[in-house]
C-alpha cells in the first residue's frame, strides 16, 4: 500500500479511446479536458466540480491507448500542488520542533514545544487518509463510467 497521497493504476475499458472522454464529459460532476493525437484521445485531465470544500480531492489525469477490446487507460490521482506544499511545510515545522526540543539546554516546560510535533504528525497521516478515501471514491466512479476493470 502506498503511504503517499498519490495513486497510479492501469484500467482496461471496453470503450474506444475517443469514447473515454465522451463518457467522462457526459457526467455532470466532472470537467474533462483532452489532448488529441492522430484523431485519438491521448491525454485527459479531470477536475471535479466541487460541491463541498475539500483540499483532498484528487486531480485526475489519464493516458489513453487503443487496445484490442477497447482501450487501456493509465490513471494518476494527485493532490493539488498547494496541498503538497502545505503538508511539506507542516512536516518541516514538526521536524524543526523536534530538533529544537533535542538541543534545548534550558529545560523548563516542554509541553508547549510538543504542540507543533503533535499537530504535524497528526494532520499529515489524516491528510493521507482523506486523500485515499477521495481517491477510492473516484476510482470506483471512473470504473463505472468507463466500463473498466483494474489491470494493475
Amino acid at each position: 500500500m502506498n503511504v503517499l497521497p498519490f495513486e497510479s493504476f492501469w484500467v482496461q475499458s471496453s470503450l474506444r479511446p475517443n469514447q473515454v472522454v465522451a463518457a467522462i464529459a457526459a457526467e455532470p460532476r466532472k470537467v474533462p479536458t483532452a489532448r488529441l493525437a492522430n484523431g485519438e484521445v491521448e491525454v485527459f485531465e479531470i477536475r471535479p466540480v466541487v460541491l463541498y470544500r475539500s483540499s483532498f480531492l484528487p486531480r485526475i489525469t489519464g493516458n489513453v491507448k487503443p487496445a484490442e477490446n477497447g482501450s487501456e487507460v493509465h490513471i494518476e490521482m494527485r493532490l493539488p500542488v498547494i496541498t503538497y506544499a502545505f503538508l511539506g511545510a507542516l512536516i518541516a515545522w514538526g521536524v524543526a520542533s523536534i530538533v529544537l526540543l533535542l538541543v534545548d539546554e534550558k529545560g523548563g516546560s516542554n509541553a508547549l514545544k510538543l504542540v507543533p510535533i503533535a499537530v504535524a504528525f497528526t494532520i499529515t497521516p489524516l491528510s493521507v487518509l482523506l486523500f485515499k478515501f477521495e481517491a477510492s471514491r473516484n476510482r470506483r466512479y471512473l470504473m463505472k463510467i468507463l466500463k473498466a476493470s483494474i489491470v494493475t
